[in-house]
């Protein structure tokens, strides 16, 4: 077993590579003009459909108001829109993507799996470490 000096090395190490990882994964993002973030609330919706922002502030561990901001963003692009709920309750919200969001989702979506393809065949250490275990 490690050492307490040796586990926190390891951890810091851990840190910085997937910071490396992270940087590739927003630079490739954007490309397409958005974060690495935004596309995984787009990538949400792709895979779970229309959700509230309470649903997607629980699945992404934030806050009610730092969703509704990211939220915002991905509207004024034109990749979701908001549904608010019946003239008896407004205050309901439902997010979905737009037309343009999944034709967004689908591009950026087969650029990352050719990144990924990518790392696995150059079998960075970072990569076999962290994704390739087991």
């Amino acid at each position: 077993m490690k050492n307490k000096k040796q586990q926190v090395l390891a951890l810091s190490q851990w840190y910085f590579e997937t910071s490396v990882i992270s940087k590739q994964l927003n630079s490739l993002c954007r490309t397409r003009c958005m974060t690495f973030e935004q596309f995984l609330f787009l990538e949400q919706l792709v895979q779970y459909g229309t959700q509230s922002p309470s649903e997607l502030a629980v699945k992404f561990n934030t806050s009610g108001p730092i969703v509704t901001r990211k939220l915002n963003t991905l509207k004024d692009k034109g990749l979701i829109k908001k549904t608010r709920g019946t003239r008896l309750d407004q205050r309901v919200v439902s997010i979905s993507m737009t037309e343009q969001g999944k034709v967004l989702y689908d591009q950026l979506s087969a650029e990352l799996a050719s990144w990924y393809q990518q790392q696995q065949a150059t079998e960075t250490a970072t990569f076999k470490r962290f994704f390739l275990v087991g």
